[in-house]
């Protein structure tokens, strides 16, 4: 699993790519979709969260 923090000056390519419009954005990329996560920042929701879509 990587983490990635783009900035958006210098990676508009992927923000457009990704439909990324605001900050911060936390989002679940694999190679055959892409899940963008709104639950809460906590880690409780966000490891249920990736425990659900990996």
């Amino acid at each position: 699993m990587k983490f990635v923090l783009l900035d958006e000056s210098a990676d508009k390519d992927e923000f457009t790519k990704y439909g990324i419009k605001a900050f911060p954005t936390f989002m679940l990329i694999t190679k055959d979709s892409k899940k963008p996560y709104e639950g809460e920042l906590d880690v409780a929701a966000v490891k249920s969260f990736l425990e659900a879509n990996l």
